[in-house]
């Protein structure tokens, strides 16, 4: 029996981003080493991601409770496994989720959501190295690298704030419900997915047609359909888990 992960714990040791303490810092970023992703069955992704997401996870809605649920690419069958990070620390399919290639940087909340602090995991492997990249110039301001790092931070929190509407209006209509996956390794054993909720469809179509109209004019029609077709990646990744070594 399995879980998706509701809280991604790759970041081992975030600190602010901090001009002063950081002026000499520098970050190498050892593309395609995504080895610290490699034990997490699952991470958030926003709306803007679903187009291409939907094509190679499924994607489901995960959270600590009902009423605080999230989009969700699941990377894995079993706990502390995903099946896109192979021995070499490769990613081993087309698309990568924004919250992972955000790292090591992350942004964290302050004053109950109305305020960011840039952070960085300090554990990350090129943190610190010599032939890095630097974060700040010699004036101590933000080299170019440093600034297309953080626009690509405030571009995900916007998507964040969308994704968040989405689902809020998916609870509203209470659309969503509890849903398992089922498959088997490569012995032929039985895993169970759960912990997770996914759009009941008999519960869409009879949705009066007032609702389906506000839906679709929100763009939010074509996310559901991209959600629920996501689920034939299920098979995608019970093959993928046989393959492993």
């Amino acid at each position: 029996m399995t879980e998706p992960t509701p809280t991604v714990l790759f970041y081992q040791k975030p600190v602010p981003l901090d001009r002063a303490a950081h002026r000499n810092s520098k970050i190498k970023l050892r593309d395609p080493d995504f080895t610290f992703a490699g034990q997490t069955n699952s991470v958030p992704v926003t709306t803007l991601e679903f187009p291409r997401a939907a094509t190679e996870f499924p994607i489901v809605f995960a959270g600590p409770s009902v009423d605080r649920l999230m989009p969700a690419a699941v990377l894995g069958l079993r706990n502390n496994e995903n099946i896109f990070v192979d021995a070499g620390g490769k990613w081993a399919s087309a698309y990568i989720p924004a919250f992972i290639r955000r790292y090591p940087f992350v942004l964290a909340e302050r004053n109950n959501g109305q305020d960011f602090t840039v952070c960085i995991d300090t554990a990350f492997s090129g943190w610190e190295a010599a032939d890095g990249q630097p974060l700040f110039d010699e004036q101590g301001q933000e080299t170019p690298w440093l600034k297309n790092a953080l626009t690509f931070l405030g571009q995900y929190q916007a998507n964040i704030r969308q994704t968040v509407a989405f689902t809020a209006k998916l609870h509203e209509l209470n659309l969503l419900i509890a849903r398992e996956i089922h498959a088997r390794d490569a012995k032929g054993q039985p895993l169970t997915l759960r912990g997770f909720h996914a759009v009941d469809e008999s519960k869409l179509t009879a949705l009066p047609d007032a609702k389906i109209v506000e839906l679709f004019r929100a763009g939010f029609m074509g996310l559901i359909h991209a959600h629920l077709l996501s689920f034939a990646n299920v098979a995608k990744l019970e093959q993928r888990l046989h393959q492993r070594p």
